[in-house]
C-alpha cells in the first residue's frame, strides 16, 4: 500500500508538474497570440495605408494622363497656331516686296510728274510769250488797220 501511495504521490506530483508546464505554455500561446493579434492589426492598417496609397497613385495617374492629353492638345494647336503664322509671315512679306516694287513705279511717276510740271512750266511760260506777242500783233494789225481805214476816207 505504501508503494502504492508513493506511486500515487509520484504520479500526482507529475500530474501536477505535467499542469503547471501546460498551465504555462498556455499562458506562452496566450501572449504569443495577443502579439500576433497586434501584428495582424497592424498589418491590417498597413494594408489599408497601401490601398489608399494605390488609390492616391491611380488618381495621380489619371490626373497625369489627363494633363498629358490636354498638353498634346495645346500643343498641336500650337503647332497649327504657328503654321498659320508662318503663312501669313509668308504672304506678308509677299506683299511687302510687291507694295516695295509700287513704291519704285510711284517713285518713278513722281519724277516723270516732276519733269512733266517743268515741261508744263516751260510751255506756259512760252505759251504766255506768244500770247503777249498775239496781242502786240493783235494791236499793231488793229492800229495798222485804223491807219489803213482812215487813208482810204
Amino acid at each position: 500500500l505504501g508503494a502504492e501511495t508513493r506511486k500515487r504521490h509520484e504520479l500526482s506530483s507529475k500530474l501536477d508538474d505535467m499542469q503547471e508546464e501546460i498551465q504555462m505554455r498556455q499562458n506562452e500561446l496566450f501572449q504569443k497570440q495577443k502579439v500576433l493579434e497586434g501584428e495582424k492589426k497592424g498589418a491590417n492598417t498597413v494594408e489599408m495605408h497601401l490601398e489608399q496609397a494605390k488609390c492616391n497613385m491611380e488618381d495621380h495617374l489619371r490626373q497625369y494622363k489627363e494633363f498629358l492629353h490636354n498638353t498634346q492638345g495645346v500643343a498641336k494647336d500650337l503647332k497649327d497656331q504657328i503654321k498659320c503664322n508662318d503663312k501669313l509671315e509668308a504672304e506678308n512679306n509677299k506683299n511687302d516686296d510687291i507694295l516695295a516694287g509700287k513704291k519704285k513705279d510711284l517713285m518713278i511717276v513722281h519724277k516723270e510728274l516732276e519733269q512733266a510740271n517743268k515741261i508744263n512750266g516751260l510751255f506756259r511760260h512760252k505759251i504766255e510769250e506768244v500770247e503777249k506777242h498775239r496781242v502786240q500783233y493783235q494791236e499793231q494789225s488793229d492800229r495798222i488797220k485804223f491807219v489803213t481805214d482812215k487813208m482810204e476816207r
